[in-house]
């Protein structure tokens, strides 16, 4: 993400990126695996797409593991892209919809995807400031929570 007037760039950077993944009705905005309504991924050794091999580097590459965007505890979207447990907690715009970030199994209904796509319900398209993701990419973060959003 790209920085921003101090005051405003944390919450603006961070208010995007990664609040695109879970769009589970229902879903009450807990970090998947401690109780609360958003899922963990699951185990997939069929997997194509890998979180370590090809999602974090993207998510490196367009800056969404700066402090200034969705960096752990700095994000002011409170959404945070640094660790694999982080990517399924709900942001404070998933929280305000009822969604999930990540919805393993569901790319349609994770609300990441709908913030990387363009056209969110809330905020900007992600990553903020810079190029949308190629298709390439989307189609990685795609089958990647398809796949199940496995942590491998």
């Amino acid at each position: 993400m790209r920085a921003m007037s101090a005051g405003h760039g944390l919450a603006a950077c961070a208010i995007g990126l990664l609040t695109v993944v879970g769009l589970t009705s229902g879903c009450t905005g807990g970090v998947g695996g401690s109780g609360g309504g958003c899922p963990s991924g699951t185990a997939n050794p069929a997997a194509t797409v890998s979180y370590s091999r090809d999602i974090v580097p993207i998510l490196q590459n367009v800056g969404c593991m700066a402090l200034g965007c969705h960096g752990g505890f700095a994000s002011a979207s409170g959404y945070d892209v640094t660790t694999y447990r982080g990517v399924f907690g709900a942001g404070t715009e998933a929280q305000s919809l009822g969604v999930c970030d990540v919805v393993p199994g569901d790319a349609n209904r994770s609300y990441l995807m709908e913030k990387l796509r363009g056209n969110p319900r809330q905020g900007v398209q992600m990553p903020q400031g810079r190029a949308p993701l190629s298709s390439s990419e989307l189609t990685m973060f795609q089958t990647w929570i398809t796949e199940g959003a496995a942590n491998n």
